[in-house]
């Protein structure tokens, strides 16, 4: 996956601020930890912008399928973090990682 967006990073910035704004209400209209779910994401995706939209968008899917999200556990949301963090980010960090070394 890219590193980097493709287009002008404001259109990233102000569609993540837009999203984190909506997933804030849900989460506290099903009482969950919004800030200590999305710190968690931003951390391991390194504050990369664009990655950080594609990780946003992905949760509208976890939303559809876990309507009821205060029956979520925390242990099932943060499992569901992880895996869309591993699918964007993938294997970059080990092939930079392999590619300096050589």
């Amino acid at each position: 996956m890219s590193h980097t967006p493709e287009f002008e990073l404001s259109f990233y910035e102000n569609q993540n601020q837009l999203m984190i704004n909506r997933y804030k209400i849900i989460f506290k209209e099903h009482k969950k930890n919004w800030r200590k779910y999305f710190s968690h994401a931003k951390k391991q995706l390194k504050n990369n912008v664009y990655w950080i939209w594609i990780f946003l968008c992905g949760f509208e899917k976890f939303l559809k399928e876990n309507p009821n999200l205060s029956q979520v556990s925390e242990n099932k949301l943060m499992e569901d973090c992880s895996q869309r963090i591993g699918r964007i980010i993938g294997n970059y960090y080990k092939i930079q990682k392999f590619i300096k070394s050589i």
